[in-house]
């Protein structure tokens, strides 16, 4: 439905949000799962490591830089889906200027994290991202419960454009 706003856009957004962080998560799935053979392994004790050990040791992620590196791809993400719904206006504007200005928010909240300017479960972090955590929600609720509104109707320019090329 939004690839008829602008095909690139859609494009990005749905390899962004659906593959890039579909990928995301599922590597941090799989290093929060090594967290178990790595303990076995080191509490061995000291000299016992294995080959295999240091191996899962070196593929385990951090879990605050996975963080960040999920919220640029969840701001990209949502940049582009936000300027679809405001281009194509199926939901009241509002709502998409709503996510794009509490967009850098939550993304300057996981830039700051991930230089240790505030913590990771600080409540300043927690206060950055408010505004669109509530933001998806409405939007949420909203799709819900009004649904999408109709194609916007075609303007003149549009009308008589498409007149001239024979379009009908």
């Amino acid at each position: 439905m939004l690839r008829r706003v602008n095909e690139v856009l859609a494009i990005g957004y749905l390899t962004l949000r659906g593959a890039v962080e579909a990928t995301c998560y599922v590597i941090s799935a799989i290093a929060l799962l090594l967290l178990v053979p790595l303990s076995n392994v080191m509490s061995a004790g000291p000299g016992t490591a294995s080959p295999a050990g240091v191996r899962l040791g070196i593929l385990l992620i951090d879990s605050d830089a996975t963080s960040a590196v999920l919220s640029v791809v969840f701001c990209l993400g949502g940049a582009m889906f936000y300027t679809l719904l405001y281009r194509s206006r199926i939901v009241p504007r509002w709502i998409a200027v709503w996510g794009l200005a509490a967009i850098p928010l939550y993304l300057g909240a996981f830039l700051l994290a991930m230089y240790a300017v505030i913590g990771y479960t600080s409540s300043t972090l927690n206060l950055m991202v408010l505004p669109l955590a509530v933001q998806e929600m409405v939007l949420g609720i909203w799709m819900i419960a009004r649904g999408f509104r109709p194609a916007a109707a075609t303007t003149t320019s549009e009308q008589s454009r498409d007149t001239l090329v024979g379009v009908q």
